[in-house]
């Protein structure tokens, strides 16, 4: 009994050794890549089991050599924080994606996929789509003074719920792309929230049967 008590914890403490939280520092030399190492406090790329943290004040882009997993991403900070996210062709994996404070997080060039929980955007928090495939397994819920901007690409959610617009006066505005919700999805429009769809050609809100 003794025996496996001790086994049991020493897995255990290795399994919390391995879950990390690591705060980008875009302001470093080496430069805006996801995947160097040395752009990352502690030092080391944000693994699968990890939590990735771009909670620094500020404007800056963050590049995508390969494709990457990670448990957690928090985005935002009280200074305002936007950061640019260029998948160049790569796969974005994302159990759980999350905003704070002020924040704004832009997609483009990849597949990114977040996992089951519904992702919420609350007051001065952004979500732009600019291109590439984003699917949202959980769906989204712009919250009062949250914002999903769709600017191109073909992307995909579970469900989504709108409730009060932005400062800009839409909860959903869409100018180029594709959204598309599954036959289970579920469309929630508060009676103050605003869609905005503009300079529509082929490109489309649809329900898929």
């Amino acid at each position: 009994m003794k025996t496996g008590t001790c086994v049991a914890t020493v897995v255990l403490s290795i399994m919390a050794v391995m879950a990390d939280e690591k705060e980008w520092t875009p302001f470093e030399a080496t430069g805006t890549v996801f995947q160097a190492g040395g752009n990352w406090l502690p030092e080391g790329v944000p693994g699968a089991e990890d939590t990735a943290r771009f909670t620094t004040a500020g404007s800056y882009p963050v590049v995508f050599t390969g494709s990457a997993v990670n448990t957690n991403v928090i985005a935002g900070s009280s200074d305002g924080t936007e950061a640019i996210f260029d998948l160049a062709g790569n796969s974005w994996q994302i159990g759980i994606l999350s905003f704070q404070n002020s924040a704004v997080a832009r997609f483009n060039g990849g597949a990114l996929q977040v996992g089951a929980q519904v992702t919420t955007l609350g007051t001065g928090r952004r979500l732009i789509l600019e291109g590439g495939a984003a699917s949202f397994l959980g769906g989204l819920s712009i919250a009062s003074g949250g914002a999903l901007d769709i600017r191109g690409g073909e992307h995909a959610c579970a469900g989504l719920s709108l409730i009060n617009p932005c400062e800009e006066g839409f909860s959903l505005r869409m100018t180029a792309g594709s959204f598309v919700m599954d036959s289970a999805a579920t469309l929630n429009l508060n009676l103050h929230s605003r869609l905005i769809l503009q300079q529509m050609q082929r490109e489309e809100l649809e329900h898929r049967e």
